[in-house]
């Protein structure tokens, strides 16, 4: 009668064990897709600013790659997309990259911030996705 109750208190304790566990993996891998909406935000209001206020292609590379977390790839000036249109003075950015943690699955990350254009009077729409390393 002893041993089946150890056993029974041992069984107990490992379930108690693998819960916390899988709620420790689950809390830092959200903790994570927080850190990086975080990064992609900050990055977004910066660069929509830069593209406002006329810096070049290079500037805005050199920011993006020195704010990215180093998760990601370098980027190069081939990797931002612009088309512009229209006239209402208005640059919107916008910036999405993958984050594909070993439990939770794949998530697709995107932030968008936007800025009056101060250089002429179109509106430009410019992305950038950001690949893993």
């Amino acid at each position: 009668m002893k041993r089946r109750g150890f056993i029974d208190q041992f069984l107990a304790f490992m379930v108690i064990f693998v819960a916390f566990v899988s709620m420790l993996f689950l809390i830092i891998g959200y903790a994570n897709i927080s850190k990086i909406q975080n990064n992609l935000d900050t990055m977004a209001a910066i660069v929509a600013r830069m593209i406002s206020t006329g810096k070049t292609t290079s500037q805005i590379v050199d920011k993006i790659n020195s704010f990215k977390l180093p998760y990601y790839a370098p980027i190069a000036a081939a990797d931002i997309n612009t088309t512009c249109s229209g006239s209402s003075n208005k640059i919107v950015f916008s910036i999405s990259a993958k984050y594909d943690p070993p439990i939770l699955g794949a998530f697709t990350i995107s932030s968008v911030s936007s800025a009056y254009n101060e250089q002429n009077s179109s509106d430009c729409n410019v992305s950038v996705n950001l690949q893993q390393n």
